[in-house]
C-alpha cells in the first residue's frame, strides 16, 4: 500500500507545534456549542424500493405550488397586503401555473416509470429470466459449434 510508510508521530508532532505556535487553547471553541443540522435529506446511493415509494408519495402529494396563503396582521395591513398580492399574482401567476403543470407531469412520469418497473418485475422474475437466457445461450453455443464443424469440412 502507498500509505504504509506514513509516520503518524511526525504528523502529530507537526500539528502540536502548529497549535503551540498559534497559541490555540481548548477554551477557544467547544465542539459542544456547534449545532449540527441533520435535517438535510441525503439521497440514498443504492436502489431502495421503500425510499422510491416514500419520495414518490411526497412528490405526488406536494406537486401543487400554492400561491394563496393566509395574510396576518390588522385590517389595514391585510388590505394593503391583498392589493400587493393581487398585483403580484397578475404578474407572476402564470409562473405558478407553469410550475404546477411541470410538477404534475414530472410526478406522473416518475409514477409511470415505477409502475412499469413493477409490472416488468411481476411479469417475469429475474431468476426465471436468467434461466431462460442461460438455456438460450447453451442452444446458441451448440449451434455455433455445429456451424464451425461444417465450416471446417468445407
Amino acid at each position: 500500500m502507498a500509505n504504509s510508510n506514513i509516520d503518524m508521530n511526525t504528523i502529530m508532532s507537526e500539528i502540536r507545534a502548529e497549535i503551540e505556535e498559534k497559541q490555540l487553547t481548548n477554551d477557544i471553541i467547544s465542539f459542544d456549542t456547534i449545532e449540527i443540522d441533520n435535517s438535510e435529506i441525503q439521497p440514498e446511493m443504492v436502489y431502495s424500493e421503500q425510499s422510491l415509494k416514500d419520495s414518490l408519495g411526497y412528490i405526488i402529494t406536494h406537486r401543487m405550488v400554492n400561491q394563496n396563503f393566509g395574510i396576518p396582521g390588522n385590517k389595514l395591513v391585510r388590505t394593503f397586503r391583498k392589493i400587493i398580492r393581487r398585483l403580484t399574482v397578475y404578474h407572476v401567476g402564470h409562473l405558478f401555473n407553469q410550475q404546477n403543470d411541470y410538477n404534475f407531469h414530472l410526478s406522473n412520469v416518475v409514477l409511470q416509470l415505477n409502475n412499469y418497473n413493477q409490472e416488468l418485475s411481476e411479469r417475469i422474475p429475474l431468476e426465471e429470466r436468467l434461466d431462460i437466457l442461460e438455456r438460450e445461450n447453451k442452444v446458441l453455443k451448440t449451434r455455433l459449434a455445429e456451424l464451425e464443424r461444417k465450416a471446417e469440412k468445407l
